[in-house]
């Protein structure tokens, strides 16, 4: 069985979102978690998560999708990791 690594782009709902939705994504143990200038000052929260590839894209995405000043999540690349 080999790991994936699944990266997702996560956009607040306004820029006085971003720190605490970086922070509740924090809590959710990722390989990564950075930031993504989009304009004037607005940030997308890039992270990254991997695990075994026998699935949980979907339910992954539904849990950042839950989180609290999440205006969306975009799934941004699925790979396979040796």
């Amino acid at each position: 069985m080999a790991d994936v690594a699944i990266t997702f782009k996560v956009l607040p709902q306004g820029i006085e979102e971003f720190e605490s939705v970086k922070s509740e994504i924090a809590k959710m143990n990722p390989h990564s978690i950075g930031e993504e200038p989009i304009a004037f000052g607005f940030k997308a929260v890039r992270v990254t998560f991997v695990m075994g590839d026998e699935g949980g894209v979907d339910e992954l995405e539904q849990k950042l999708g839950a989180i609290t000043g999440v205006s969306s999540v975009d799934t941004v690349s699925v790979g396979r990791i040796n």
